[in-house]
C-alpha cells in the first residue's frame, strides 16, 4: 500500500468511528426523550383524573368523616361528664351558710398547712383571695354564692397541689372579682315595696358556672419545688392551663451565719452550714393560670 491508500484507509476508519458514536448518541437521546414523554403523559393523565373528580366528597369519605365526628362527640361528652363528676360544688346556700359552713372552715384548714421544716406556709391573716368576707362580718350576695363556691373549691384544690410541692411561702392568691357592689340584703318593706326574693334555683345551678376561672399565684419556692408545682398542675384532675410564669431570685447569693451559730454544734448535719454560698436560693414565682370548668 502506498502512502495515499494508507491515508484514505485511516480517514475511512475515522469516519466509521464518528458515525458509530453519533448513532449511539442519537439512540441515547431518543431513549431519554421517550422517558420524558412518558413521564409527561403520566402526569397529564393524573392531573386529568384529579380535574375530573367530583366537587363534593365521595360517599365513603363522607361516612368516614361522620364516624370520626361521632367518635369525637362521644369523647367530648365523656370528658365533660368526668370533669363534672370531679368538681361537685354545693351552690344552693344562703349567705350565712356559705360563710359559716364553707368559707371559714376551708380557710382555717388551709391556713394550718406547714412546710417539711414545720413553718407555716401562709401568714396568720391570709384569706386566700376572699379578703372581702374573711375576716369580717360582710355577707356575700345571694347571686354571687354559686360563683364564690366554685372559686373556693378551685382555690382549695390548687392550694393542695402547690402545698404538696413543699413551697416555702404562699404570698398571694388573686382570682376574678365579680361580686355585687353591695351585699345581698332585704329591701325595706312598706307600701308599694316588696322584699327582694332570691334568684331562682335554676339560675344558681353550678352548671351555669362553666367557663374559665383565672388565678394568679405568688409564692416563694426553690427550683425543685417550683418544677414540682408545674408537674402537679399538669397531671391534676382539674383542667389547668398555665398562661404565664415569672421567676426571680429571692434572697442573697451568700448565706449569712445566724445569730446563735454557736448553739448549732448539736444540730442536724444539714443545719450546721452556718454561712457560705447559697447553692439553691429561693425563687419568687408569679404564676398566672386558668382553670376551665365544664
Amino acid at each position: 500500500m502506498n502512502k495515499k491508500q494508507i491515508v484514505l484507509f485511516g480517514f475511512g476508519v475515522a469516519m466509521v468511528g464518528v458515525l458509530v458514536l453519533s448513532g449511539l448518541t442519537l439512540a441515547s437521546a431518543l431513549s431519554h426523550t421517550e422517558e420524558v414523554a412518558r413521564q409527561r403523559d403520566n402526569k397529564r393523565t393524573e392531573l386529568g383524573l384529579v380535574y375530573n373528580e367530583p366537587v363534593f366528597p365521595s360517599p365513603p369519605h363522607v361516612a368516614m368523616i361522620q364516624d370520626e365526628a361521632r367518635a369525637l362527640a362521644g369523647w367530648n361528652a365523656d370528658f365533660i361528664k368526668t370533669q363534672r363528676a370531679i368538681l361537685q360544688v354545693e351552690t344552693n346556700l344562703s349567705p350565712s351558710q356559705f360563710k359559716i359552713q364553707l368559707l371559714q372552715p376551708a380557710i382555717r384548714e388551709l391556713a394550718k398547712t406547714q412546710t417539711d421544716g414545720g413553718s407555716r406556709v401562709v401568714a396568720a391573716d391570709f384569706a386566700f383571695g376572699f379578703d372581702a368576707y374573711f375576716p369580717g362580718d360582710r355577707m356575700p350576695a345571694v347571686a354571687d354564692i354559686p360563683k364564690l363556691a366554685v372559686q373556693l373549691e378551685l382555690t382549695q384544690r390548687l392550694c393542695r397541689e402547690i402545698f404538696a410541692a413543699n413551697i416555702i411561702t404562699l404570698r398571694q392568691i388573686q382570682h376574678s372579682s365579680f361580686e355585687s357592689a353591695t351585699p345581698d340584703t332585704p329591701a325595706p318593706t312598706g307600701r308599694g315595696k316588696a322584699p327582694i326574693r332570691p334568684t331562682a334555683e335554676s339560675d344558681r345551678n353550678s352548671r351555669a358556672l362553666t367557663g374559665r376561672h383565672p388565678f394568679t399565684l405568688e409564692f416563694i419556692a426553690r427550683k425543685d419545688a417550683m418544677l414540682t408545682v408545674l408537674n402537679r398542675l399538669a397531671v391534676c384532675d382539674l383542667f389547668v392551663t398555665v398562661k404565664d410564669i415569672d421567676v426571680r431570685k429571692s434572697g442573697a447569693d451568700v448565706k449569712a451565719p445566724p445569730e446563735k451559730w454557736r448553739e448549732m454544734g448539736v444540730a442536724h448535719h444539714q443545719q450546721r452550714v452556718v454561712s457560705g454560698p447559697e447553692l439553691d436560693s429561693p425563687l419568687q414565682v408569679r404564676m398566672t393560670l386558668e382553670v376551665e370548668t365544664f
